[in-house]
């Protein structure tokens, strides 16, 4: 059974057959069916167009800007859609959908044209149309068609997406238009737009008023996208121009405009100027008359005897938990932390154990117990001891006296002995022999050694009188004769060049 209802040209069927013809198509690519999808599911009837900012796009479906341009250019090239208003700041740009394309065609041969006299069916067989009787008749109430959808049509989470719901619907695609700009899309000119407000460079050069990197500014201003509505690219310099005006500083940093144009600060809102915090007002000082909140008073502190004591674990968590009572009878619990798995909560338990030892007057414990009777001084931070400790305290535990170590007992020492020492120091590896460097430091020494024995045997030739010239010692050494003598032993390999280095030595010196 067919349905004679005829479905209207945007609906909801024919959004999906456009959509199908994108997905199904062979120049497509996958960022194409994503942009579609997100393009047509923007649609609205009451608009009759689909609105979607650049960003949107980028956000929806997760791809850079150029690639989110590049594939809208190619989505309107390819005819599933067109741009019906170039979005500018806060405006999204409109899209017009093609439904033409996708639209069923009429059945019948050609030239089988209705006519009002003629009934239809075969050729010039049209059926007779009553102007009485409207073509298509609303099926109920208008915008009342159900849907199996959770929002009508494809309209789901949209008031998140549009940011300026209330924006003027685009003018027709026809005439109103200036030059087509590079890449087959048309810049909007209204026609009654005076000739010296279009977009031009110009008019934007003037608008930002930075005379800066002009060549360079024109550059960038050409290779704008086919998209871009550049009369919003004014607006938007014009806005930023204001921002950076009213911070009444000459010298405040700007973008030069071909940097400004190149990262597309156009779409963005213009920067507000430095606003200084004003700092919070000191309180005004009391009337003399109007006394002043006393402070509070850290309570005092407590002297209590320790009644019950004894240590608990729970989990991971050992607790020590002990009741002190004061004089009158008043309980005091207090619980200290022995044991956690936070380091710096341990460590604080720690100290505060090491303060309640040593207010009990102890050194150490080894069990809970002992805490039992000893008077103990609470304060806000911790334990102290009390200045004269009560008679009844519990007495201290005794500690028992250190055991002496035994002396070991002494042994003569006998031949016995000698002979395993011997055999010790014997089994001991043998020194290396010594070094070419080593034999020439020892027989240095010997000559010096030599040369102080012979200092001292021979003093009367170093008292020079006044007037003389101090005798060296190779002088001395001739003037005895007995040279051979007066110089220490040599081994009989002494080398020869040992003899030079000695000669040289006593010239030296």
């Amino acid at each position: 059974m067919t349905s004679d209802k005829k479905h209207a040209p945007d609906s909801l069927k024919y959004q999906w057959r456009l959509l199908g013809s994108v997905t199904r198509s062979g120049w497509a690519t996958s960022l194409d069916k994503s942009i579609a999808f997100e393009i047509i599911d923007n649609y609205r009837k009451e608009r009759g167009d689909s609105r979607a900012s650049l960003r949107y796009l980028e956000k929806a479906t997760g791809a850079a800007r150029p690639n989110v341009i590049a594939s809208v250019r190619r989505l309107c090239e390819n005819g599933p859609f067109s741009v019906a208003l170039q979005g500018g700041g806060t405006r999204p740009t409109a899209y017009a959908l093609h439904f033409d394309k996708v639209a069923e065609k009429p059945s019948g041969n050609a030239g089988n044209t209705t006519s009002d006299a003629v009934p239809s069916g075969n050729a010039g067989n049209t059926t007779v149309v009553s102007r009485a009787i409207p073509l298509d008749e609303a099926s109920g109430i208008v915008g009342n068609t159900k849907s199996v959808l959770q929002v009508d049509g494809l309209q789901a989470d949209l008031l998140d997406r549009m940011i300026d719901p209330a924006a003027p619907l685009a003018p027709p695609l026809a005439d109103g238009l200036g030059a087509t700009a590079a890449g087959g899309t048309a810049v909007e000119v209204r026609p009654d737009t005076p000739a010296d407000t279009w977009p031009t460079f110009e008019a934007l050069w003037r608008a930002y008023a930075h005379a800066k990197g002009k060549k360079e500014a024109r550059a960038a201003w050409d290779a704008l996208p086919a998209e871009v509505d550049r009369a919003a690219v004014i607006e938007a310099a014009k806005a930023w121009q204001a921002s950076w005006a009213a911070q009444g500083k000459p010298d405040a940093p700007r973008f030069a405009l071909a940097r400004w144009l190149k990262d597309e600060r156009y779409d963005e809102d213009a920067p507000t100027g430095y606003v200084k915090t004003e700092k919070a007002s000191k309180p005004k000082p009391q009337p003399a008359g109007k006394p002043t909140p006393a402070a509070k008073s850290p309570e005092p502190p407590i002297v209590a005897r320790i009644s019950t004591a004894e240590v608990v674990t729970e989990g991971s968590t050992t607790e020590l938990r002990f009741t002190a009572t004061n004089e009158a009878g008043v309980e005091h619990e207090r619980v200290i932390v022995l044991e956690h798995t936070d380091m710096e909560t341990q460590f604080e338990g720690q100290r505060q154990l090491a303060k309640l030892v040593h207010a009990a007057g102890l050194e150490q414990i080894n069990d809970s117990g002992e805490l039992h009777g000893r008077t103990i001084v609470m304060t806000e931070t911790g334990f102290t001891a009390p200045i004269t400790r009560p008679d009844n305290d519990t007495p201290l535990p005794v500690k028992p006296e250190p055991e002496p170590l035994p002396v070991p007992e002494s042994k003569p020492w006998t031949e016995a002995d000698e002979a395993a020492l011997k055999a010790r120091i014997e089994a001991i590896a043998p020194r290396r022999g010594p070094t070419e460097w080593e034999r020439k430091k020892a027989a240095q020494w010997r000559r010096e050694a030599g040369r102080r024995e012979w200092d001292k045997a021979h003093p009367e030739f170093f008292d020079t009188s006044a007037g003389e010239e101090e005798m060296t010692w190779a002088q001395a050494i001739k003037m005895t004769g007995h040279a051979d003598d007066a110089l220490p032993p040599q081994p009989s390999d002494w080398p020869a060049w040992m003899d030079a280095e000695y000669e040289e030595d006593d010239e030296a010196a």
